[in-house]
């Protein structure tokens, strides 16, 4: 802060809320807990089967090397947000069922969810940047410096003229 000048810093009201990135960040590592959560209780269920491949979860596949399920640098998710990640009640009650089926189910909405959320972190580190870029832009700016220096000049102006006029009276 000492690099900036009087006047320089301006604070909206917006920066005092909580950084959108953070929920965005906890949302996604909801759902990476929660997929990977049914995924195993899905491949337990199938290897209880005497190891016979559902329907459920091979339909997965093709969208398997864009879904994310663990540690993701790029999305600034870390294993101890997973870990700290509470699975919502719906989930726990689905995970101690056998019901493949609606597993299966909830397993494509996160799939589809998550996609949205990554979308969502990524426009948000996008908007962030812009933000930075133009802070760091306007920090050599001495625009705000000449005007308020033009400020100061006129209302020293204005000072003078009241100045006389209360002398001359």
């Amino acid at each position: 802060m000492a690099q900036y000048e009087d006047g320089q810093i301006e604070f909206a009201i917006l920066s005092l809320v909580k950084e959108p990135l953070i929920k965005l960040v906890d949302a996604l590592a909801e759902n990476v807990k929660s997929i990977t959560s049914i995924r195993q209780r899905l491949q337990q269920m199938e290897s209880d089967r005497a190891g016979l491949q559902s329907d459920s979860t091979r339909g997965n596949e093709s969208g398997e090397q864009s879904l994310i399920l663990g540690p993701c640098e790029k999305y600034r998710l870390s294993q101890e947000a997973i870990d700290h990640a509470v699975l919502s009640p719906e989930h726990e009650e689905l995970l101690k069922s056998s019901d493949g089926v609606a597993m299966s189910a909830i397993l494509l909405d996160l799939t589809t969810a998550q996609a949205s959320i990554r979308a969502s972190i990524r426009d948000e580190i996008k908007a962030t940047q812009a933000d930075d870029d133009r802070a760091a832009s306007r920090r050599n700016d001495k625009g705000l410096l000449a005007k308020g220096l033009l400020q100061v000049v006129e209302r020293m102006g204005r000072l003078r003229i009241f100045m006389e006029s209360a002398c001359c009276s």
